[in-house]
């Protein structure tokens, strides 16, 4: 936001507040002025609609934020494909281990027998005596992998450059 946005946001948080049956003070806008003060102000408008759909209390500011982060379409760079002299097409993914996806079964196998909750269900574990599906381990590549990078990580972080 820029500092013409302030009245502006104001006007949003109290758009907000009204639909939780809040009041808020000055020094309450303030303070998520400042702690959103990096996202564009229409960022912020699409988020607080989305707030006010799903949520049963007035958000935090890193609710906010995580609201603005589902909002943000995906990024995706480019793939890059490489032609075989059979004909055949490859990706060739920055990371060949995890696929991008920043997850890598520990039990070798393929990632299409995943669950959504980055499990395998072909080797579970034991726990207390109960089985469970084999968790995924975070893939070391995570800190740079440009295309996990693009997906996953917030881009308003305080200390982001």
């Amino acid at each position: 936001m820029t500092p013409t946005d302030r009245q502006d946001f104001a006007a949003l948080c109290k758009r907000l507040a009204f639909t939780f049956n809040k009041t808020l003070k000055l020094e309450v806008i303030e303070s998520y002025y400042l702690a959103l003060e990096q996202v564009p102000l229409s960022e912020l408008d699409a988020a607080a609609a989305t707030l006010m759909r799903g949520h049963k209390f007035f958000p935090k500011p890193v609710e906010w934020l995580e609201a603005v982060q589902r909002n943000r379409p995906a990024v995706f760079p480019e793939a890059r494909e490489v032609l075989h002299a059979d004909g055949t097409i490859e990706t060739v993914h920055n990371c060949p281990h995890c696929e991008d996806t920043g997850w890598l079964p520990d039990c070798g196998c393929d990632l299409a027998v995943l669950t959504m909750t980055h499990e395998c269900p072909l080797h579970p574990y034991v726990k207390n005596e109960l089985e469970y599906p084999r968790p995924l381990m975070r893939c070391p590549c995570r800190a740079t992998n440009p295309y996990f990078q693009a997906n996953h990580q917030p881009i308003y972080a305080r200390d982001a450059k």
